[in-house]
């Protein structure tokens, strides 16, 4: 069978990225035979000696990607752009021969290549039958391939409904409670913190801070690791209490991300992981201050439902003790 007449063929400058992430088992005549002649192939001087042929196609829901067949072989390399790896081999009817997943490059590239996996969400496509009832039809790996295959069920003229629901992607990170065996990861993020306050670099001052109030148990620390085990952001509680409540109460003082890890939403999961702490082990309420001129953190603040004393002024002096 030959490719289907949706796909569009493009330019290999077009990809800007891609990995041989599949390798099939397939006689050069057949794929030729699916996906026509190659796009980029060895000048007849060139096809006596071993050489590659190429082709370059788009996928209608917008996956590109290329296939590298080395002569003389009896494998074809498909490289991917995006990770819809499961939908790109159903579409192009390749399940028929055998392939090889490289799970470690896989790996690798979700970890390092962001646009590998970028706006992509696992999506469900469902159906309503004549009684009203929602039935799964199929899963995928991005809700663009659900969408695209609502179409074409809709394009059938089936009468049922169809729609996509997306599914929540889980986060590039994960939080925990820090212990004393993270001192070393936690202290360049909070050296780093102390810098934006405008004091001077000092990473074993950093460190022996962090050591003396883990050990001391004065402080407890939700330390934000990214799933490739980078220390990426923390957040800093002191327990207190309140008077007026009658009850215990944390201080928020330290909230950190670091700059490679913004805009993943980090900082609010750290916030809220800092409030359900709070919540599971009995404190009344979450107290912070931050500076006047950091507008973005005083955003965040907001939008999380913190809201602003608007009834009690802070007070400070310092007692000339710099060794407390």
């Amino acid at each position: 069978m030959s490719i289907p007449a949706s796909l569009k063929i493009i330019p290999a400058a077009t990809i800007s990225f891609s990995a041989p992430i599949i390798c099939v088992d397939i006689a050069y005549s057949d794929l030729v035979q699916k996906l026509g002649e190659p796009h980029a192939a060895p000048t007849a001087k060139e096809a006596s000696a071993d050489a590659v042929h190429w082709w370059f196609f788009e996928l209608p829901w917008g996956q590109q990607m290329g296939f590298e067949y080395p002569l003389p072989g009896t494998q074809c390399l498909i490289h991917f752009a995006t990770a819809e790896i499961n939908a790109a081999l159903e579409y192009l009817e390749l399940q028929n021969w055998p392939t090889h997943l490289n799970e470690s490059l896989l790996a690798i590239c979700r970890q390092q290549h962001p646009a590998f996996t970028a706006d992509l969400c696992d999506a469900d496509l469902f159906r309503q039958d004549d009684n009203g009832n929602m039935i799964l039809m199929r899963h995928f790996e991005s809700r663009r391939v659900a969408e695209f295959y609502r179409q074409h069920y809709e394009s059938l003229g089936h009468k049922q409904l169809y729609w996509v629901e997306a599914q929540r992607p889980l986060p590039p990170f994960h939080i925990r409670l820090a212990t004393l065996a993270d001192a070393a990861r936690i202290a360049p993020l909070f050296d780093a913190y102390r810098q934006f306050y405008q004091q001077a670099p000092d990473l074993p001052l950093a460190w022996n801070f962090i050591t003396e109030r883990l050990q001391a148990n004065q402080s407890e620390i939700l330390l934000a690791e990214l799933n490739n085990g980078e220390a990426a952001g923390f957040c800093q509680l002191y327990p207190s209490f309140c008077s007026i409540l009658a009850a215990p109460v944390y201080v928020l003082y330290d909230l950190y991300v670091a700059p490679t890890a913004r805009r993943l939403g980090l900082g609010a999961a750290l916030l809220e992981a800092a409030e359900q702490h709070a919540r599971t082990n009995g404190y009344a309420r979450l107290d912070l201050t931050t500076a006047r001129t950091n507008l973005p953190a005083q955003a965040l603040y907001q939008a999380q439902g913190w809201t602003l004393d608007a009834v009690y002024i802070a007070y400070s002096k310092q007692t000339g003790c710099h060794a407390c």
